[in-house]
C-alpha cells in the first residue's frame, strides 16, 4: 500500500540554509491519524552535529500508539513511517518529538484521529427495488490512494428499514478489493430505506437503497428547450419540444396540458402559475410561451418550472412530469481559475479565466476585452484610469492576464467583456496590512495539465533566497516533492515535476523556504488536471447480427484486474435521487474529506490549509490581520436535479478477471426492446480504480406487446390493466393470447397503429400470478412474448401476535421453551396466517436507528424537540450499556445532541422557563413539565456538548419559583394544560417529573428546600395510583431514601403474572383491560426501581423484560414515544447486567430445523417460516450467552 501520509522530502544534498539563531530541526507530518495505516513524518537536522530523535504517538492515557528512534547527521534528513494499528476514537493523541540522547521533550502537537482509513464505494444494480426482487451490489474497498485492499477483517451486512440485520457475510471474500453480494427480497418485505453496511477493521461505511411497490410507467415524457438546449432571456419566446413515447418505443397519441410556473417575487421557495397550454399530441409537439412572462427585464437568471400532464388516447391513462429550466441573462460566462480576493502590493498578479458557453463548453480563439483598475490610497489625483487589454482565448477557452502592482496599490478590480456582457473577474485587496512582511507567490505556467506530463511552477518572493522546497499532495497524500537550489540568492525560482500517472483530483502544491533567521515563509498553488477516466480499461460492444438482440462485448484491462460490468436500461440515467453506479463524481465526494483545503481562518497559514503539522524551533512570523474573503465556488450553469421518475430493470451484472492484458469476450442478449447502457470499472494494484464511459446499445422490433398492470392487488379485488400491441412495420394480422385466460383475440394493425386490450384482473388465490402475452402471426410463428408477475395478497389490515423469551446462560446450560400465541376468536381472514420463529443474539438492535428525520422536524415545537433530545440520549445510553456502541455511531451522537440543544434554546423564555411555542410567538408562556424535562436533558447532555451552567440554573430557579406551599406544582399556561390533559399528567406525576431534574447532579445541593418539601408531599400522597407509585419508587431508589423499601414492597404486590412467562404492572387493574402505553411506562419504572434496590430475583427480572420487549418492539420495530424511551432505558439496564464471556447457542426445532447464534452472527436476525396448524412451537436450547427467541403470527383482519 502506498503511504497514506504527508511526507516532506527535503534535499539532503543542499541541506537547510545556514542559520544564526540556533535552529536545529524541522518536522513536518500529517495532522490526522488513521487506523491501520502508516503515519509519516519527515525530520531535518539543521544543527552542525548528529542528533538523536525519538518520535511518539501518545494517547491522553499515556499509552504509546507507535514510536520510532532515528539518528540524523548534520544537515541531513530522514523520513519515518510509524505503523498505526487500532485507535481509540474517544482518546486524544499527540505527536511528541524527543531528544533521544538527553530524554528531553523538544516539541509536541495534538493530532486529530479520523475514523476513516479507506475509500469504500458501493454499486447497486438499481436504486429502487420492488417485492421479490434480488438486490445485487458490489462494495469496492481501496486505500486512500485508490489501490485495492487485498486482505482485511471485513464484514458485510444488510439491514431493513426497522434496523434488523437480515443478512450477513462474515470474513467477506474480496476479489482484488471488490466484494459481490446479493439478497433475495421477500414477497412482502418492509418498505422504505434498506442499508448495506460494510465494516472493515471496525470502520463502517454505508449505502442505502429503497424498497417500494412500483410499476414501470406506460410511457416516457420528455421536455427540452428548442432550437437551443438553453433558454435565453432576450429571446421573444420560450419554445419547448414535448416528446411522449411508449417505454419500448413508438409515439403516444393523446392530449397534454403544460403549465408554466415561476418564483413569486421576494419568495424564492414559493411558485405561481403564469400560463398554461392544452394541445393534441401525436408523439411530439411544440409548446410556446412569451418570454416576457418570466424575464421581462433580463436583469438576472430566473428559474422556471413546467408541469406536464399527458393522457394516453387508447387507455385514458394519465401521467405527470415536471421539468426545471433556467432562463439565463447571458449566453456565456467567465469562470475564474485559482480565484483569489487578495494580492501582495509590489508583486505581479496573474489572472486566468475560462470563457464558456451557457452549456459549459469552452469557447476557443475568442477576443475578450479585459478592463483592470489599480487603485491607490492617495485619491488627490482623482479616480484611476482603467487599463484596457484585448486578449484571445486559447484552445481550451482560457484567457490570461498579467500585470504589475506597486507598493501603494490598495485595491484591484478586473472586468471582462464579451459580446456586450460584462463579468466581474477580480475584486482584490492587500493580503497583509503591512508591506514589510515577507511572502511567496506561485502560479502554474498552464491552466490545465494531463497525467504523466511535466508541470512547471513559477515562484516569486519579495526577499532573496537560494532555496525553495515543495511538496505535492494528490488526494490528501504526497505524490511528489523536492527542492530548488539556486547558485545565488534571488527573488524568482522555477521548478518542474512529472505529474503522476493516476490523478483523480486537482493537485495542491505546498511551496516554502526557511530564511537565514529561521523564519518560514510559504504559499500554496493548485494544479488543475484534465482528468482521464481510464488508462488500460477498454470496453466495446458489437451487434452479432442485425435482427438478434445479442451483442459481443470485449473487455480489456490490466493484468489480473477485476472488471465489474453493469448494464441497465437507458431510463436509469434519468434517476437523480441516488447514484447507484460508480462514477468519478461519486469518487470525488468520497475523497473530499481528505483533500479539502481548510477554511479561511487559516488562509495565512499554508501548512494548516494543506492539512499538515509543522513542529520546529524555527518560526512562522506574525503577519498581522489577513484579508481572507473567500472566492466564489461552483458553476452558475448547474441546473436543479430532476425528480426521479423511472425504475428500470438490470441487464448485465457480471465480473471478469483479465489475464496478461488479453481481451476477454462475452456474448449477452439485451433482455427487452429499448436502449441500454453498458458500463464497467476495473481495479488492480498497478492502475488503481478505472471507470469507463458508458456504451450505448439498442434493440427494436416492428411489432411487440406492452403490459401495463399493477404490481400487486388484493385477493378478490378487481383491477383493470392494459395490454398494448404496437405495430411499426407494414400492415399485419396478429393473434394475441393473454394467460391465464385473460384474452384471446385477433387484431388487424396498420402501419404505425397501436391497439389497447383491457384486462380484467380478479384472482381468488394468494401468491404470484404470471401474466404472459404471446403474439403470433398467421403462420403460427411467435413474433413477441412478454410476461409480468402480479402479487396477489390478502386483503384487510395486517396484525402481529408475538411471544418473546429472553435466554441468558452465564455458563453452559440447556433448556426447553414452549412458545405460543392466542389467536383472536373472530375476524381473521381465512388462510391469512403466517407463523415464524426468529432469534437474535443481541438486545434490540438500534445502532442503525435513523435519528435524522426526527432532527429535521424537531424544531416544530418545544415538546417535539425535547422528545428528540431524550431519544438521542436514551439510545446512546442504551447502546453503551448493552455493549453495542460502535466508534462511528458515537461520532454521530454529538452533533445530534448539539442540534437538539440549539433547537431547544429557541423555546426558552427570559426567566429560564421553556415554552411549547417558539420565540416568534408573542403570547407564549412557560411550561413546568417542559422546563423540567428540558433541564434534565441538558444535564444528561453535558458529556457531549458544553452547556453553560447559567442555562441550567436559571431553569431550576424558575421551577423553584413555581412550587406551591405544599411542595406541589401546577401548570398555569394554557398550552401546557392542554398537553398535560392529553398525556394524562396528574399533579402528583408532575411533581415527580420536576423533582427528577433536581437529583444527582452538581446543582442539587442548592435546592435542598425544594427537594425536601416536594418529597414530603409525595410521601404523604395516597398510593392508589400504580403509575405514580412506580415513579415514586424509582425516584426514592435514586435518592437512597429510607422509604423506598416499603413503597417497592407495596408496588410489587400490584404486579400481574401471565402464562408463567411475563410479569407487568397495570396503571388501573380493570376487568379485561388491555395494556396501555401508560402501563408500559409503569412497568419500566417498576423494573428500574427493583433492579436499583436488588429486590427482584433474576427470573422475575427476565419475565418483566420479556413483557417490555413485546410492548416496545412489536414486529422488531421501535416506535419513539416518551413511554417507550423509559422502556428502552430499562432494557439497557438489564443488558448491562446480562453479560457472558461469549455467545454460543444452538436452537433446535426438529431434526431438520435449527438455528445457531455465535459471536459472529449475534446481531443477525435469523428467521424460520413455519407451517403449522396451530401457533405453538417447542424449542430446545443449549449453550452459553444471551439471545431473544420470538414466535410471531401475522394475520389479516377485515
Amino acid at each position: 500500500m502506498r503511504r497514506g501520509v504527508v511526507l516532506l522530502l527535503l534535499s539532503v544534498t543542499w541541506g537547510f540554509p545556514s542559520v544564526s539563531h540556533g535552529q536545529s530541526y524541522v518536522v513536518v507530518s500529517s495532522d490526522t491519524l488513521r487506523a491501520h495505516t502508516t503515519y509519516g513524518l519527515a525530520v531535518a537536522n539543521i544543527a552542525p552535529k548528529t542528533q538523536h530523535f525519538r518520535f511518539e504517538i501518545v494517547a491522553n492515557n499515556q499509552s504509546i500508539a507507535s514510536a520510532a528512534t532515528v539518528d540524523i547527521v548534520a544537515n541531513g534528513l530522514k523520513h519515518i513511517d510509524l505503523n498505526i494499528n487500532e485507535l481509540d476514537t474517544e482518546a486524544s493523541y499527540m505527536l511528541q518529538v524527543w531528544d533521544a540522547s538527553k530524554g528531553v521533550l523538544l516539541n509536541a502537537s495534538t493530532v486529530a484521529c479520523s475514523v476513516r482509513s479507506y475509500v469504500v464505494l458501493f454499486q447497486t444494480d438499481k436504486p429502487v427495488y420492488k417485492p421479490s426482487d434480488k438486490i445485487l451490489f458490489r462494495v469496492v474497498f481501496m486505500t486512500l490512494d485508490l489501490m485495492p485492499i487485498q486482505e482485511a477483517a471485513i464484514t458485510i451486512f444488510l439491514t431493513d428499514p426497522l434496523g434488523s440485520r437480515l443478512k450477513q457475510w462474515s470474513k467477506a471474500p474480496l476479489q482484488n478489493g471488490v466484494f459481490e453480494g446479493r439478497f433475495q427480497l421477500a414477497a412482502e418485505p418492509s418498505f422504505g430505506r434498506w442499508t448495506i453496511n460494510a465494516n472493515i477493521n471496525e470502520q463502517t461505511y454505508r449505502e442505502t437503497v429503497q424498497v417500494e411497490e412500483y410499476s414501470v410507467p406506460l410511457f416516457n415524457i420528455g421536455l427540452k428547450s428548442t432550437p437551443n438546449p438553453y433558454m435565453y432571456c432576450e429571446d421573444k419566446q420560450i419554445v419547448l419540444k414535448l416528446s411522449v413515447n411508449y417505454a419500448q418505443g413508438g409515439a403516444v397519441q393523446g392530449n397534454a396540458t403544460v403549465m408554466m410556473r415561476t418564483q413569486l417575487e421576494n419568495y424564492i421557495h414559493q411558485q405561481k402559475e403564469v400560463a398554461r397550454k392544452e394541445l393534441m399530441l401525436n408523439g411530439s409537439a411544440l409548446v410556446r410561451f412569451p418570454m416576457s412572462l418570466i424575464s421581462p427585464d433580463c436583469l438576472e437568471d430566473r428559474t422556471v418550472w413546467f408541469n406536464v400532464v399527458v393522457r394516453e388516447l387508447t387507455t385514458n391513462i394519465t401521467q405527470e412530469e415536471t421539468g426545471t429550466f433556467t432562463v439565463h441573462r447571458s449566453l456565456y460566462d467567465m469562470e475564474v481559475l485559482d480565484e483569489t480576493n487578495s494580492f501582495h502590493p509590489g508583486a505581479p498578479v496573474h489572472l486566468r479565466a475560462r470563457l464558456v458557453s451557457i452549456s459549459g463548453r469552452p469557447q476557443p480563439n475568442q477576443i475578450v476585452i479585459l478592463n483592470y483598475t489599480l487603485r491607490k490610497e492617495d485619491l488627490s489625483m482623482g479616480d484611476p484610469v482603467p487599463q484596457i487589454v484585448r486578449v484571445k482565448t486559447d484552445t481550451r477557452g482560457v484567457l490570461k492576464l498579467s500585470f504589475n502592482t506597486t507598493l501603494d496599490t490598495v485595491a484591484i478590480d478586473v472586468f471582462g467583456t464579451y459580446r456586450n456582457r460584462t463579468f466581474s473577474l477580480m475584486a482584490a485587496y492587500p493580503k497583509y496590512e503591512s508591506n514589510e512582511i515577507d511572502y511567496l507567490v506561485a502560479h502554474t505556467s498552464q491552466a490545465y495539465y494531463r497525467s504523466k506530463h511535466q508541470v512547471t511552477i513559477n515562484v516569486r518572493n519579495n526577499f532573496r533566497t537560494n532555496r525553495i522546497f515543495f511538496v505535492c499532495f494528490c488526494s490528501g497524500m504526497v505524490c511528489d516533492s523536492g527542492v530548488v537550489q539556486s547558485a545565488s540568492f534571488q527573488k524568482f525560482h522555477k521548478f518542474s515535476f512529472l505529474a503522476p500517472s493516476l490523478v483523480t483530483q486537482d493537485m495542491v502544491v505546498l511551496v516554502f523556504t526557511v530564511k537565514n533567521d529561521g523564519a518560514i515563509v510559504s504559499t500554496i498553488v493548485t494544479v488543475r488536471f484534465r482528468l482521464q477516466s481510464q488508462h488500460t480499461l477498454t470496453i466495446s460492444a458489437t451487434r452479432v447480427d442485425e435482427i438478434s438482440p445479442k451483442y459481443s462485448i470485449s473487455i480489456g484491462a490490466g493484468n489480473g484486474a477485476y472488471v465489474g460490468l453493469f448494464g441497465v436500461e437507458e431510463r436509469a440515467r434519468i434517476i437523480s435521487s441516488g447514484e447507484t453506479n460508480l462514477s468519478w463524481n461519486k469518487l470525488h465526494r468520497a475523497l473530499q474529506s481528505s483533500n479539502t483545503l481548510q477554511d479561511a481562518a487559516f488562509l495565512h497559514d499554508s501548512f494548516k490549509r494543506v492539512g499538515v503539522l509543522l513542529l520546529t524551533d524555527a518560526y512562522e512570523p506574525d503577519v498581522g490581520p489577513v484579508f481572507n474573503v473567500q472566492g466564489r465556488v461552483g458553476n452558475i450553469f448547474e441546473e436543479e436535479e430532476a425528480p426521479r421518475e423511472h425504475y428500470p430493470e438490470t441487464w448485465i451484472w457480471e465480473s471478469v478477471r483479465t489475464l496478461d492484458q488479453r481481451i476477454q469476450t462475452i456474448e449477452r442478449a439485451l433482455p427487452n426492446i429499448g436502449t441500454y447502457y453498458l458500463m464497467a470499472f476495473a481495479l488492480d494494484s498497478i492502475y488503481g480504480l478505472q471507470i469507463t464511459k458508458p456504451a450505448r446499445l439498442k434493440y427494436t422490433k416492428d411489432i411487440f406487446a406492452q403490459l401495463h398492470i399493477p404490481r400487486s392487488l388484493n385477493r378478490s379485488d378487481e383491477a383493470v390493466g392494459h395490454c398494448l400491441i404496437h405495430n411499426y412495420g407494414a400492415s399485419i394480422t396478429v393473434f394475441v393470447d393473454i394467460q391465464p385466460n385473460l384474452a384471446n383475440t385477433k387484431l388487424v394493425l396498420g402501419g404505425g397503429e397501436t391497439e389497447s386490450i383491457p384486462l380484467k384482473l380478479l384472482f381468488q388465490r394468494v401468491g404470484d400470478v404470471k401474466i404472459v402475452v404471446t403474439l403470433r402471426i398467421s403462420n403460427g410463428s411467435i413474433v413477441d412474448m412478454v410476461q409480468q408477475m402480479v402479487s396477489v395478497r390478502h386483503k384487510g389490515i395486517a396484525r402481529i401476535l408475538e411471544d418473546a423469551r429472553l435466554i441468558h446462560f452465564d455458563e453452559m446450560s440447556q433448556t426447553e421453551l414452549n412458545l405460543s400465541v392466542e389467536l383472536p376468536k373472530q375476524n381473521i381472514i381465512p388462510d391469512s396466517g403466517q407463523l415464524s420463529l426468529s432469534v437474535t443474539g443481541s438486545f434490540p438492535n438500534l445502532h442503525e436507528y435513523d435519528l435524522q428525520p426526527m432532527a429535521d422536524s424537531s424544531h416544530i415545537n418545544g415538546s417535539t424537540n425535547v422528545l428528540f433530545f431524550q431519544t438521542t440520549l436514551t439510545i446512546y445510553e442504551y447502546l453503551r450499556n448493552s455493549g453495542l456502541l460502535k466508534a462511528d455511531s458515537l461520532a454521530k451522537f454529538s452533533p445530534l445532541v448539539e442540534v437538539a440543544f440549539q433547537n431547544q434554546l429557541k423555546f426558552r423564555l427570559k426567566g429560564g422557563a421553556f415554552s411549547y411555542l417558539g420565540y416568534d410567538v408573542l403570547d407564549r408562556c412557560g411550561s413546568i413539565w417542559l422546563t423540567a424535562n428540558t433541564v434534565h436533558s441538558f444535564i444528561r447532555a453535558s458529556e457531549f456538548v458544553h452547556i453553560n451552567d447559567r442555562n441550567i440554573e436559571s431553569s431550576l430557579n424558575w421551577l423553584q419559583e413555581q412550587m406551591l406551599p405544599n411542595g406541589s406544582f401546577k401548570e398555569s399556561c394554557a398550552a401546557a394544560l392542554d398537553d398535560a390533559h392529553r398525556m394524562e399528567e396528574t399533579e402528583l406525576s408532575l411533581a415527580i417529573t420536576v423533582l427528577t431534574a433536581f437529583l444527582n447532579n452538581k446543582h442539587s445541593s442548592k435546592y435542598t428546600n425544594l427537594r425536601n418539601r416536594t418529597l414530603t408531599m409525595l410521601l404523604k400522597a395516597p398510593m392508589h395510583d400504580v403509575y405514580s407509585m412506580a415513579k415514586i419508587a424509582y425516584l426514592l431508589t435514586l435518592m437512597k431514601h429510607p422509604a423506598r423499601l416499603p413503597v417497592i414492597e407495596q408496588l410489587n404486590k400490584q404486579a400481574v403474572d401471565s402464562d408463567g412467562a411475563f410479569r407487568y404492572w397495570l396503571e388501573r387493574q380493570l376487568p379485561n383491560k388491555e395494556p396501555s402505553k401508560r402501563d408500559t411506562e409503569t412497568t419500566a419504572y417498576a423494573l428500574l426501581a427493583n433492579i436499583n434496590e436488588g429486590t427482584m430475583a433474576s427470573e422475575e427480572i427476565k419475565r418483566v423484560t420479556q413483557w417490555l420487549y413485546k410492548r416496545c418492539f412489536i414486529g422488531n420495530r421501535f416506535i419513539v414515544t416518551a413511554e417507550n424511551l423509559i422502556c428502552l432505558q430499562a432494557l439497557g439496564v438489564v443488558a448491562k447486567r446480562n453479560t457472558a464471556p461469549e455467545t454460543k447457542l444452538l436452537l433446535v426445532l426438529s431434526s431438520t430445523q435449527s438455528l445457531a447464534v455465535n459471536e459472529t452472527n449475534r446481531e443477525l436476525l435469523q428467521t424460520i417460516q413455519l407451517t403449522r396448524a396451530t401457533p405453538r412451537v417447542r424449542v430446545s436450547i443449549k449453550g452459553l450467552g444471551s439471545a431473544w427467541v420470538k414466535l410471531s403470527y401475522k394475520y389479516h383482519m377485515p
